[in-house]
């Protein structure tokens, strides 16, 4: 399968670009099909964060020369989030989900790692198109969108970052292998928009050795990725 990386800048700032939010639109309808299909139509996947965090997506390439996501992740800057005067992610999902205790640990967290950095970062939204789940290269996929997820942070510079796993999909297993810690003691709370899932907040200050040699895998694809904003 022939795939193309792309990677999408904060699209409210880069409201006037049409590649942009072409490419967004697209992200958009693939996270709520591929949310519902999970977790049933009642739910609504979409709200500010998703127009304030940068987007890595992998398209196949249509016949025309289109690009279709396949799957994608979010990421989310701590000083975006302040910027815009909104509560970062892991400190809003943890209260609202009924931890309020996390929530109050999350906030020291990151404030002690703001002392020692410029900036820390939330990644979400981890999505695969449905059709995709019934074909045999679903582990492909799976493998090629935690290799990018490895690149995106060894290019950034910004290591801290805070993730959050639905216990429901696994992927509580996978950050555990990547080398995340869960935050505390009691890092468990409720999805308050998807259902109330159960979810898990964890912390990574540093990939384990698998997840590093997994990167270099697809590290020429990540290399040629197509960047859209600035």
């Amino acid at each position: 399968m022939d795939y193309q990386v792309v990677e999408i800048k904060n699209p409210v700032l880069n409201i006037n670009d049409s590649k942009v939010y072409g490419m967004f639109n697209k992200l958009i309808k693939l996270k709520i099909m591929g949310y519902q299909h999970e977790y049933g139509n009642s739910i609504m996947p979409i709200g500010a964060y998703d127009f304030l965090s940068d987007h890595i997506a992998i398209c196949t390439k249509e016949s025309n020369g289109d690009l279709n996501p396949i799957a994608m992740f979010e990421t989310l800057r701590y000083s975006t989030c302040k910027e815009f005067k909104i509560s970062f992610p892991p400190i809003e999902l943890t209260m609202t989900g009924g931890n309020h205790v996390l929530s109050s640990e999350i906030q020291k967290s990151a404030k002690k790692l703001l002392e020692h950095g410029n900036d820390i970062l939330y990644d979400s939204s981890w999505t695969v198109a449905p059709e995709q789940r019934q074909k045999n290269n679903i582990s492909s996929i799976l493998r090629l969108v935690l290799s990018l997820w490895v690149n995106l942070h060894l290019d950034s510079d910004i290591t801290p970052f805070f993730v959050s796993a639905t216990l429901k999909v696994g992927t509580d297993k996978i950050f555990k292998t990547a080398g995340c810690v869960p935050v505390s003691d009691s890092p468990y709370y409720k999805l308050a928009n998807i259902n109330n899932q159960n979810a898990e907040m964890f912390l990574c200050c540093k990939f384990s050795n698998t997840m590093l040699k997994l990167s270099n895998m697809y590290s020429k694809l990540w290399a040629d990725r197509i960047i859209l904003g600035k």
